[in-house]
């Protein structure tokens, strides 16, 4: 059963996420007092409730101090569910719209040019990189951009083994996305693809790997139901 938040958790679960990205490891509550400047007390009950509801952990960790042996020290760090929830708060209606959108362009596109050169798409994806788009459109982006970079190479009996199982991307018992970048990364650092857009891929691989793995659970679902509709009409599958 989904947790509720009120709206000051919501918010105070936003602000915590923001710290641990920063600090990239368990914080103490009272770092995160300070950066909030909220105090002690509240932040250490509040992120105790987000604690029993699943969105936070604790652990001890061992402080030294100038004199006398270590004392543990309690330190919060966020769970799969925390991002999964602030995935879908930051996911405002407006930006799913902006998504459809762009989403039905990107398909009607690749209808309109199956079997012929992307050149103007790919200039298109590869412009809006550029752009602050939502994790949700970014991550599409770079997927179009990435089939149409498989789609360029030669179609060996291996590579047509991978497209069929792109076609069922996402399912049960099927590879994941992360299996895609891989594949077109591994193209790139081995010289097979030009190498501007080899470099459009290294520059984007940190940020796409991020979006992918911050994902809420329905999104990811949306960018696996993309992805098998794309391989579908440029693989002809």
């Amino acid at each position: 059963m989904e947790k509720r938040l009120t709206r000051r958790q919501q918010q105070f679960l936003l602000q915590f996420l923001d710290l641990y990205r920063e600090m990239n490891q368990p914080i103490h509550y009272r770092f995160v007092a300070e950066r909030l400047k909220i105090g002690k007390v509240s932040v250490y009950e509040m992120l105790r409730l987000l604690e029993f509801n699943g969105f936070v952990k604790a652990e001890f960790a061992v402080t030294t101090g100038k004199q006398g042996p270590g004392r543990p020290s309690i330190q919060f760090y966020p769970t799969k569910l925390a991002f999964e929830q602030t995935q879908r708060l930051s996911m405002v209606p407006v930006e799913l719209e902006q998504w459809h959108i762009r989403k039905e362009y990107i398909l009607a596109e690749l209808r309109n040019k199956t079997g012929e050169n992307y050149e103007n798409l790919v200039k298109d994806l590869v412009n809006s990189f550029t752009e602050k788009a939502s994790p949700l459109l970014h991550v599409t982006e770079n997927i179009t951009l990435l089939l149409i970079i498989v789609s360029s190479q030669p179609m060996t009996p291996q590579l047509q083994s991978l497209m069929e199982r792109l076609a069922n991307i996402g399912l049960s018992g099927q590879i994941g996305l992360s299996t895609l970048f891989g594949f077109a990364l591994g193209m790139a650092i081995f010289g097979h693809i030009d190498p501007m857009m080899a470099n459009e891929l290294l520059d984007n691989l940190d940020r796409y790997e991020f979006y992918l793995q911050d994902m809420h659970a329905e999104n990811h679902q949306r960018l696996c139901d993309f992805t098998r509709d794309a391989v579908s009409i440029i693989f002809d599958l």
